[in-house]
């Protein structure tokens, strides 16, 4: 059990056509959940009308607020209420679980205060199985250059040339991603194939300067200048 709590924003859902309730939940509130302690850092609200049209969560543009906020602050958690999903329409069970594991990969965390979400009874439909696939891929891909470009902008935009050394003295890439540059330099250590690599640093939601996954010819310039090909 780790003895830090983590650090987590509350997101509230408030349902303008139901009960007229405020959150109890307060900045400093802190939860343990199954073996973990989270630390409220910071409380959001949303309101939602009563004539909203079902949505997906963290496509909302309240969600994408917080979402940026989290990236800026370095939030790994959010904490929500069992209503989350269900409050902006997003009921099926399948489609709650595609966000929960999209934040995963990128690792952050969505809890839920008292154990579990409320959902409709799992049924995997025709239609949504057929629709799973490219819509995990397209949520999880937007949701990896929105951070990309918010960390960009906290940085100031410094990019490097690929491939042509330092510009204005700027970080080169191996200076820049020493984590990245480790884990590429491990996995290849390991015996794995350049292609492998590749796919695996994708999945983990590595991206480059311009918010893009990692492609095989950028990784096999970084093995060559790491002198290791």
């Amino acid at each position: 059990m780790s003895n830090q709590p983590t650090a987590a924003f509350f997101i509230c859902r408030l349902r303008l056509d139901g009960p007229v309730r405020s959150t109890q939940i307060k900045a400093a509130n802190q939860f343990q959940i199954r073996d973990q302690t989270y630390r409220v850092q910071q409380v959001f609200t949303d309101e939602v009308p009563a004539n909203d049209e079902p949505s997906v969560a963290f496509q909302r543009p309240f969600d994408r607020h917080v979402f940026e906020q989290a990236v800026r602050q370095e939030i790994t958690a959010f904490l929500a209420e069992a209503n989350f999903f269900t409050a902006i329409g997003q009921v099926d069970y399948l489609s709650q679980l595609t966000v929960v594991h999209i934040l995963k990969r990128l690792g952050l965390q969505l809890v839920c205060l008292t154990g579990d979400f409320n959902h409709q009874d799992f049924y995997l439909s025709e239609k949504v199985a057929a629709d799973f696939l490219p819509q995990y891929d397209k949520s999880y891909m937007s949701l990896l250059r929105f951070r990309a470009s918010v960390r960009k902008e906290i940085t100031g935009g410094k990019m490097t040339m690929e491939g042509k050394g330092k510009v204005l003295g700027r970080q080169s890439i191996i200076e820049r991603e020493p984590e990245l540059v480790e884990r590429l330099k491990s996995l290849w250590q390991k015996g794995y194939k350049q292609v492998e690599i590749v796919r695996i640093l994708q999945d983990l939601g590595y991206v480059n300067d311009k918010g893009n996954p990692y492609q095989s010819p950028q990784i096999g310039q970084i093995l060559r200048r790491l002198k290791l090909k």
